[in-house]
């Protein structure tokens, strides 16, 4: 295995802040909108210094197709792009290194989840007959929207897994179904993660306070800022937009309910000893 492809696809460590280079389109996940048959892989374009335009380099495959479930697949895809993308933005040029096309891997290693390993489930067969780095993306492919909401929120579910109590995984689970069931609702052509707006989750959570009370819009405040923080985290949405989403100050509202409950039973009771004199 060449270096530049070893070093996308072993685990990966702490974030280090790396200058932008504009040599490079940011690299993205292909998903195939979900369909585990197709191959999943990350792709990107580098500029060629001859022409000077950016023109689409091999898709970087790795071991993601081996994996039979979207949030697995997801898990080392994220892993790929964000080691290529450290790559990139420390210089390193694609175009100087053509042994990426050699691919062999053969051995099995631990995909990790925040830092928890889980060992591989199965292992690559090595065939070049199977899969093909030189294979290009069909015109469809070139227009996926991205990752799909209930793919990204089940990612965060699997991470979140051992890092809290089952209780609380189960309260996410519970709470992000409600709202993507709403959003389909709602929302009916908005399935990927780019799609996803604020004005969507305000409405949301306006809903939720109308239909039943501000400590329940707090409480799915906070459970939707978790999904889309951890996402934000791990470069899969640019923006989470929970944090530009104030929570409601309970205290404030009950005081204020109380004060209208005492005005009023003021006024019927000076009502009360009007009619009566």
């Amino acid at each position: 295995m060449s270096i530049f492809l070893h070093a996308i696809t072993i685990e990966h460590e702490s974030e280090h802040d790396l200058s932008t280079k504009p040599n490079f389109s940011v690299p993205k996940i292909y998903t195939a909108k979900g369909d585990l048959s197709k191959r999943w892989y990350v792709h990107f374009s580098f500029r060629n210094p001859k022409t000077n335009k950016l023109e689409r380099m091999k898709n970087i495959y790795g071991k993601a197709n081996n994996y039979k479930t979207k949030a697995d697949r997801l898990t080392i895809l994220t892993s790929y792009r964000k080691n290529l993308l450290k790559l990139l933005r420390s210089g390193y040029s694609p175009l100087e290194n053509q042994s990426v096309d050699q691919i062999q891997e053969t051995d099995s290693k631990q995909v990790r989840a925040d830092n928890k390993a889980e060992k591989i489930k199965t292992e690559y067969t090595g065939s070049t007959n199977k899969i093909s780095n030189k294979e290009l993306p069909s015109q469809s492919e070139t227009k996926d929207l991205g990752i799909p909401l209930k793919d990204a929120f089940d990612y965060v579910l699997k991470l979140k897994k051992n890092q809290v109590k089952a209780r609380t995984v189960q309260d996410y689970r519970i709470k992000g179904q409600t709202f993507l069931k709403w959003l389909s609702e709602n929302y009916p052509n908005v399935t990927h993660t780019p799609q996803l707006t604020k004005k969507m989750l305000l409405n949301f959570l306006n809903e939720i306070v109308i239909n039943t009370s501000p400590r329940n819009r707090n409480n799915f405040r906070l459970t939707l800022g978790t999904f889309l923080q951890t996402l934000e985290e791990n470069e899969i949405i640019k923006f989470n937009f929970i944090k530009t989403i104030k929570v409601l100050n309970i205290y404030l509202i009950q005081m204020a309910l109380q004060f209208e409950n005492y005005k009023h039973r003021h006024i019927l009771t000076y009502s009360a000893k009007v009619i009566l004199f």
